[in-house]
């Protein structure tokens, strides 16, 4: 099937998420209301609601990569990395990433939780690895063949 690398964002009023919350607890418990409103308040002052409404609907968010992964992004990066038209200076415009390596993955950031590894290229037409987060939703994987470099093969 195709892979839709898309995303959907849903608003869910707080309050049916500390009813949610306040349920998932045993009804003897004396304190129950005072923990879901600390746990809620605390997490409405962290702007983390959303991972307690995750957590309580099942849901892990879930990244469908690895570390050491080769994967390819459409997302845009601001170098001068885009082949100049003949007779005109190299200059800095967006492109898209294209082939990249998983460096690190952190689950528990808001929505980007995957860091990977790329060539950026500098107004010398100097290739260097560079890094940045990204959200997983924006990434396939590589273009076959792909092999990604080091900084000393980039160094050559």
């Amino acid at each position: 099937m195709k892979t839709f690398n898309k995303s959907i964002k849903i608003e869910v009023r707080v309050d049916m998420i500390a009813k949610k919350l306040l349920n998932s607890m045993k009804e003897d418990n004396p304190h129950r209301e005072l923990v879901t409103e600390a746990i809620i308040g605390s997490a409405l002052n962290t702007d983390t609601v959303h991972f307690l409404y995750n957590a309580l609907n099942g849901y892990t968010g879930e990244v469908n990569f690895e570390e050491g992964q080769l994967v390819s992004t459409e997302v845009q990066v601001y170098d001068y990395g885009m082949e100049p038209i003949e007779g005109e200076a190299r200059k800095q415009q967006y492109r898209p990433i294209g082939d990249a390596k998983i460096v690190e993955i952190d689950e528990y950031r808001r929505d980007e939780k995957v860091k990977i590894e790329f060539v950026s290229v500098n107004y010398q037409n100097r290739k260097s690895l560079t890094t940045q987060w990204v959200n997983h939703t924006k990434l396939a994987e590589a273009t076959e063949g792909y092999e990604h470099p080091t900084a000393e093969s980039l160094k050559a």
